[in-house]
């Protein structure tokens, strides 16, 4: 996952953005399996250090018709600007560039996005409210980001499962479906703090809704590695079992 949560800098580490041998860049809209694509990098003027640059693209933060705003990092300064035009096809077209507008933007990776978007919809949602200072709402919205990771996950683990994993609770979801013995300890204890910032009463009073944040952190690290090994393990397959 990369993090702009309390900095604007961002980690080398980008999915966001894909260059293609032809000079155009693939640019994925926010956590969604959706992309557009630009003819060139467009050169700009860092608003931070001054510095001419050819950005790395990070994100599209917004998309109406052909008009967009995306992430542009200055690989000078390591700032984020943000770049918008009117008409992103025309690889003349003219952009314009401002200094980010400080709201704090979680970018998920490819496991995390395939499994559930609406996730990484309502975990952005819950980290603006707590950008906002609304904590007493950011944890009930980080609990709802993590009901639908989980269940998501658990529809995308058994898909004859669906109707049955809807209806379930949390914790009978996690029991029944997660078998990653990591995963399921991590998403347990994530439900665990969840409930405490949804609920009257607190059972773990020494914890708050950024000990849940984290939790989360760490569950979708956990999923994203088990996926990369089932990968790896698809793709390189024991020639001696054969």
């Amino acid at each position: 996952m990369i993090d702009l949560k309390r900095t604007i800098k961002l980690p080398a580490e980008n999915d966001h953005a894909k260059e293609n041998e032809d000079g155009s860049v693939e640019v994925r809209l926010l956590n969604k399996n959706q992309t557009i694509t630009l003819k060139r990098i467009p050169s700009i003027k860092c608003q931070y250090c001054g510095a001419e640059t050819l950005p790395v693209l990070v994100g599209v933060l917004e998309l109406k018709g052909k008009a967009c705003t995306i992430g542009a990092y200055c690989t000078e300064c390591e700032h984020t600007n943000q770049i918008s035009t009117k008409d992103y096809t025309d690889p003349d077209t003219e952009w314009t560039v401002k200094k980010a507008d400080g709201r704090p933007r979680c970018f998920f990776k490819d496991p995390i996005i395939k499994i559930s978007e609406k996730f990484c919809s309502i975990y952005n949602e819950a980290l603006y409210a707590e950008y906002l200072k609304l904590r007493d709402i950011c944890g009930v919205g980080y609990r709802k980001a993590l009901e639908f990771l989980i269940k998501d996950y658990c529809i995308y683990l058994h898909p004859e499962r669906k109707q049955a994993i809807i209806r379930d609770d949390l914790g009978k979801c996690i029991a029944e479906n997660i078998d990653n013995p990591t995963i399921k300890e991590v998403a347990s204890r994530a439900a665990w703090l969840g409930n405490d910032e949804s609920h009257y009463e607190k059972r773990w009073t020494n914890k708050n809704f950024r000990d849940l944040d984290h939790i989360i952190t760490l569950l979708c690290d956990a999923i994203e590695q088990d996926e990369k090994i089932k990968s790896l393990l698809a793709e390189m397959p024991d020639q001696k079992k054969k």
